[in-house]
């Protein structure tokens, strides 16, 4: 017997993505992938990772990361974690700039929130594109502190989705970062290396940047 397994493609636009998403007639699962290109024609491919509200607010992180490989700081320090970082304001300004505007003009934004400065620190701070926590991608404490309210993105319990190339070109998964400060120390960030394991590293070192972002 041959199982014949099929996947259906259609065309739309952001706007009515969004619009269908919040009315309820559009229903995505986990792994449903969208199709777009930065103004560069940089292409994307954007995975639902999550879907909250009752189906009306979903997550989505690209399934390969950004072409061009990019510090979280400038200088080797976490400081503050993400809320501080370089890597958060070019994804808020330069790299957000360069979205379709009908995908900009539905991001909601997001609330982060992580512990600094070695448990002692909440900080927050809400974003149209971000990265995902640690604890996001792994569903456990490893280099960074757990936050109340952080919970696994489902589609990240399989190791295998966890693995991502730079860029559409790519031809091999590699490392990349994720918003976490490592909590001990004050120079490291966490990141996911090739095989979707955790890892931590330098914050001034250019890894892989997947694109994150809410509708």
């Amino acid at each position: 017997m041959a199982i014949l397994i099929t996947k259906q493609e259609q065309q739309t636009d952001w706007g009515a993505l969004a619009a269908g998403i919040e009315e309820g007639k559009i229903k995505l699962n986990l792994g449903d992938e969208v199709k777009f290109e930065l103004k560069t024609g940089e292409k994307i491919t954007a995975q639902v990772v999550r879907t909250a509200g009752n189906g009306k607010r979903t997550a989505f992180v690209s399934k390969e990361c950004l072409s061009e490989e990019m510090p979280m700081n400038k200088k080797r320090t976490n400081d503050c974690g993400w809320k501080n970082s370089d890597l958060r304001e070019k994804l808020n300004t330069e790299i957000f700039a360069l979205l379709p505007d009908d995908l900009a003009a539905v991001i909601k934004p997001a609330l982060r929130r992580q512990y600094v400065k070695e448990y002692e620190e909440v900080v927050e701070c809400e974003d149209k594109l971000w990265l995902p926590s640690e604890y996001e991608i792994h569903g456990r404490e490893i280099f960074a502190r757990h936050i109340e309210g952080e919970e696994q993105f489902p589609f990240f319990e399989d190791r295998r989705n966890r693995m991502k190339k730079i860029g559409e070109e790519g031809t091999d998964t590699d490392w990349f970062w994720c918003e976490s400060p490592y909590a001990s120390n004050a120079t490291y960030f966490c990141h996911v290396n090739y095989y979707g394991n955790p890892n931590s590293g330098n914050a001034s070192t250019p890894l892989g940047v997947p694109l994150c972002f809410e509708i």
